[in-house]
């Protein structure tokens, strides 16, 4: 009775635990913080923001385990049943929103796992506390450290000894190597071609994305022009219908320099580069509506949102500038974590590079070594 009751309560908590997901991953988990935003302090809504992004991007890019939804199959329920016009067809649709929520728990391993595992415990098959102790035993820490310092010394000591014949056999296996790696790309004639038309296309997408961030920098600086005149707005209003605010921006221009920038991407066929660069940024760039694939005139609608067409056409109330305030902050974070991003990327690009040419030095020094050595 207790293992059917607690195995009833984890598939609930697994249910839940699942509809939460579902709709951390369609970001309405995300935009519901910013629209319900009822504050004008930056620091109180940044908090928040960040706390909503992070828990998107962790519950977005956790694969789908096994035969469990995937992102693309509930987009693809959402899309269609926007289409259901009858009462059967909308049936049908909440039969097959029945059948993902199932499947979304039946289907993901480690609930699975969790449920299996608590079946063996109760029928007496495993102790978790054995199962610790025996952990315990194999990361045993001070044995561990004994024998990776016992075999560092005796390599170390063999190097010593052996110094000159150390020296040589790095340099044949470095040899064998460079060999190695020469014959495996002569079979590969065809993708060499296709390599010097891949570098071309990446040449014109780092190009793109590089006047990109000088746009987003751009409407950075529009963005945090109209953020303070709508905290001002916002101190000055009450709850009634405001008037008409003046000095913003109508910064249109950025945004259909952005759309033309992330239209060439697509026109250069420069999609895949571009998500390859940026994978990690993902959510953010699916947030922030700059991906190649939303450059049609549907999209920018958030980005909008701070522009003065926008306020003027659809704050009609305080809580409405709350709103576009609190997007405002989401926006100026999210580029700035696509700039750091950028420039981390770039750093990373310098250390490689230096790497690289510490190694050369370093094969030089052991191939005028060895050289010395053998015409002795």
């Amino acid at each position: 009775m207790i293992l059917k009751t607690i195995i009833a309560i984890e598939i609930v908590v697994f249910a839940i635990a699942s509809i939460f997901s579902k709709k951390i991953r369609n970001y309405s988990f995300y935009y519901s913080i910013l629209e319900h935003s009822k504050s004008s302090i930056n620091s109180l809504i940044s908090v928040k923001e960040r706390a909503a992004y992070f828990l998107t991007k962790v519950v977005s890019d956790v694969p789908s385990f096994s035969f469990a939804p995937t992102n693309y199959d509930y987009w693809k329920y959402e899309s269609e049943r926007s289409y259901a016009n009858t009462q059967f067809e909308k049936n049908v649709y909440r039969i097959i929103s029945i059948k993902l929520l199932i499947q979304s728990i039946v289907g993901n391993i480690v609930y699975d796992l969790i449920i299996v595992m608590t079946v063996f415990y109760f029928k007496g098959y495993i102790s978790f506390s054995k199962i610790g102790k025996w952990i315990c035993s194999i990361f045993d820490v001070a044995a561990v450290i004994d024998a990776v310092s016992k075999t560092a010394i005796t390599v170390f000591e063999w190097i010593q000894n052996n110094v000159n014949l150390f020296l040589v056999v790095i340099v044949i296996l470095l040899s064998l190597y460079i060999g190695w790696q020469k014959r495996k790309r002569r079979k590969y004639a065809i993708e060499a071609v296709w390599a010097e038309a891949e570098a071309d296309r990446i040449r014109k997408v780092a190009d793109i994305q590089k006047k990109l961030e000088e746009e987003l920098i751009q409407f950075k600086s529009d963005l945090y022009h109209n953020m303070l005149i709508i905290r001002d707005a916002i101190r000055c209003t009450n709850d009634s219908e405001i008037a008409q605010i003046p000095c913003l921006k109508d910064y249109s221009g950025t945004t259909d320099e952005i759309k033309k920038l992330l239209s060439e991407i697509t026109e250069v066929e420069g999609w895949q580069v571009f998500f390859q660069r940026n994978k990690r940024m993902y959510v953010q760039l699916t947030i922030l509506e700059l991906l190649p694939s939303f450059s049609d005139e549907k999209y920018f609608i958030n980005l909008e949102r701070l522009s003065k067409t926008y306020i003027e056409k659809y704050c009609k109330k305080k809580s409405d500038l709350f709103k576009s305030y609190a997007y405002g902050i989401a926006f100026m974070n999210g580029i700035n974590r696509l700039l750091q991003f950028s420039y981390k990327k770039r750093k990373q690009y310098n250390r490689i590079v230096m790497h690289i040419t510490d190694a050369d030095y370093l094969k030089s020094i052991f191939e005028y070594a060895a050289d010395q050595d053998l015409n002795k």
